[in-house]
């Protein structure tokens, strides 16, 4: 990891009086307010087979309160996680209607002037067998939809992919079999705890998975108050686009 990075810089926080989740969240809101910020968290608590440790897991309880940013995580079980040695980056996104913001971040702050043989795959879950034609046809333009927005942003070989069954299980199976280094996933707008398919996803996840939750104006965590905004206008669209 230290070899990715231009600087590293050690820092010891001192906690006194308060919780731990107090002081790493004005930690980050503090580095956050003079740029751009990505909160990368190791976790052994959330693989372990004790269940109320995965619960008291202090990620989880992070993740709840980074909206705004985008926190990743990373496990024992990420071995296709990029590392120093990485020559492209593999990237999936999980397409759905709230999750436009997640795909501009991808695209403009992490594959941004990366080398062409980085990849962003979009993937859509669905119980394909139980789907009208409608429903069908609705997937259809939203993939479309996230395909033109990742080309107008200029991002490197775009792939979409339709995967069948439960979110977590269909996702963890594409992160082994496309080999993927980083899953990106965006929570729903206003959620206060973390959805079912997260958990599994985390632990099972074959490369790190990417968490993010837009900041919306109920939100009144240090992060969230500061990271509150507009919805993202896509490039070359200043009415902005609909699924």
């Amino acid at each position: 990891m230290r070899s990715m990075m231009d600087k590293v810089k050690p820092v010891v926080l001192v906690r006194g009086h308060s919780g731990l989740l107090d002081v790493m969240e004005r930690y980050v809101a503090d580095v956050a307010s003079s740029g751009t910020a990505l909160v990368v968290m190791g976790s052994m608590q959330i693989t372990s087979s004790v269940f109320d440790s995965v619960a008291g897991s202090v990620t989880l309880a992070l993740i709840r309160r980074m909206a705004g940013l985008p926190v990743v995580v990373v496990t024992q079980n990420g071995r296709n996680s990029p590392g120093p040695f990485t020559k492209g980056l593999r990237v999936m996104l999980h397409v759905e209607p709230h999750a436009r913001p997640l795909l501009g971040l991808v695209c403009e702050q992490l594959l941004a002037g990366r080398a062409r043989a980085d990849q962003l795959l979009l993937a859509q879950v669905a119980n394909v067998h139980n789907l009208t034609r409608k429903q069908i046809a609705n997937n259809r333009r939203l993939f479309d939809n996230f395909q033109n927005l990742a080309i107008a942003y200029q991002c490197p070989a775009v792939r979409n992919y339709s995967l069948d069954g439960n979110v977590d299980e269909a996702l963890v199976s594409a992160s082994e079999e496309y080999g993927i280094g980083l899953m990106g996933v965006q929570l729903p707008p206003g959620s206060r705890g973390v959805p079912p398919h997260l958990v599994p996803l985390l632990r099972s996840c074959r490369g790190g998975v990417l968490v993010f939750q837009e900041a919306t104006a109920g939100d009144k965590s240090a992060i969230a108050t500061q990271f509150q905004k507009a919805p993202v206008v896509p490039p070359g669209d200043e009415e902005g686009t609909s699924a």
